[in-house]
């Protein structure tokens, strides 16, 4: 990265070297852009010349600005590795972020009926419905709707919801863990009603997710969906290729 910009106009200038460096993934994606103040000491430039690159740069969509959380390459705000069965608050503290919760919703219902097929249960058949905004360095980051087995789960109802993992009041409290599931992952518009939680836009891209998790003895007790905000979350897949 070049110290000093002599040719006009300069903001262009800073742009157009954040720009190869993002494009290039010599930025780290799991890490704030550098903040306005280090960025015109590195380019010897002033915070207004930065600022307005910065915003180009946001125009032309290769980075979001997340209040709170920084300025990132545009889908890399939040990158946990897809590598393994893992709550939210372990996703978030593996990047050294502060996962939080607001409870929306906690009550005991019959289960829909996708939740009952999921869980391979009777219909009618209990749940503990969890509804909850999850936060990233307190900016809201997900809807969640978790959906608990209630002959196997009842115990949760009586604990604080909103502060902790679910994976960790169920070890604490029924000294059970989920161990084992199954995770999909697409590509969805983020519904109004989920959007107004998560100070998004309607219909602005998102990632919809749905699993259904299960004790170490087959048990199937959890069935989660989800809406992440698609420009702060994405999921990073480590693949490699076997031969024989």
């Amino acid at each position: 990265m070049s110290t000093r910009l002599d040719n006009e106009p300069r903001y262009l200038k800073v742009k157009n070297e954040l720009e190869a460096l993002i494009l290039s993934g010599k930025i780290d994606p799991n890490r704030p852009i550098p903040g306005e103040i280090t960025l015109a000491r590195k380019f010897g430039v002033s915070r207004g010349t930065v600022r307005k690159a910065l915003e180009q740069l946001k125009y032309e969509g290769l980075i979001v600005r997340a209040p709170g959380l920084g300025t990132f390459p545009m889908n890399s705000a939040l990158r946990p590795k897809l590598a393994s069965l893992r709550s939210f608050t372990e996703e978030l503290e593996s990047l050294g972020y502060a996962a939080g919760a607001k409870l929306l919703k906690a009550d005991v219902v019959p289960m829909p009926e996708e939740t009952a097929a999921a869980l391979e249960c009777d219909l009618g058949e209990l749940a503990l419905v969890i509804d909850r905004i999850r936060t990233a360095n307190s900016v809201p980051v997900a809807f969640t709707r978790t959906y608990l087995l209630y002959r196997k789960c009842a115990a949760l109802e009586r604990t604080d919801l909103g502060s902790v993992s679910l994976y960790k009041l169920m070890k604490e409290t029924l000294r059970e863990e989920i161990s084992q599931g199954v995770q999909t992952i697409r590509a969805v518009a983020l519904p109004e009603a989920i959007a107004r939680h998560l100070d998004a836009e309607a219909g602005s891209p998102s990632l919809f997710i749905e699993r259904v998790g299960a004790f170490a003895d087959g048990t199937k007790v959890e069935h989660t969906v989800a809406w992440f905000r698609g420009d702060l979350y994405a999921y990073e897949v480590e693949l490699k290729r076997y031969f024989g």
